[in-house]
C-alpha cells in the first residue's frame, strides 16, 4: 500500500532594512526538508535542533543556499541576473520552539557582502495539515 503524502502549512517571514516579506504556503516534507513554492520561486527549508542548524535553499530570480550555524560563520553564493555575490552568514540568535501547535524557528543573522553588512530576522513555522 502506498503511503499518503503528508501536507504541511508553512509560514516564512523575513525582515531587513525595514522591509518585511511574508509567505504562507502548502509544503511537502521531503528527506532534505520542507519544500514549497510561492510566485514561481521554490524553497526548501531544513533544520535540526541539536546541534542547532538551519538551511534555506531558494531557486528563482535570486537563488542561494544559506546555512545558519551559531557555532561558526558560513559562506555562500547568491546568484542573480546581474551575476554572483559572495556572502558570509553570521548567526546572532537561533531559537527553536513551539507556538500555537506549530514548530517554529527564529533566527537573527548578518549577511556580510565583503564588508557591506545587512541585518536580517527570519521566522519559520510549520504545522501538519490534518
Amino acid at each position: 500500500m502506498l503511503e499518503k503524502k503528508r501536507d504541511f502549512s508553512v509560514f516564512l517571514r523575513t525582515e531587513c532594512d525595514g522591509e518585511t516579506e511574508r509567505i504562507f504556503a502548502k509544503a511537502q516534507k521531503a528527506e532534505k526538508g520542507f519544500i514549497f513554492e510561492k510566485d514561481g520561486t521554490d524553497y526548501c527549508i531544513c533544520y535540526c535542533k541539536k546541534p542547532p542548524f538551519l538551511r534555506i535553499e531558494r531557486l528563482g530570480e535570486i537563488s542561494y543556499a544559506l546555512e545558519f550555524n551559531p557555532e561558526q560563520e558560513t559562506h555562500s553564493i547568491l546568484s542573480t541576473s546581474m551575476g554572483n555575490l559572495s556572502v558570509s552568514v553570521r548567526v546572532e540568535k537561533l531559537f527553536f520552539g513551539m507556538r500555537q501547535g506549530s514548530e517554529c524557528v527564529e533566527c537573527e543573522y548578518v549577511l556580510d557582502f565583503s564588508g557591506f553588512e545587512q541585518r536580517h530576522k527570519l521566522s519559520f513555522a510549520v504545522k501538519q495539515i490534518l
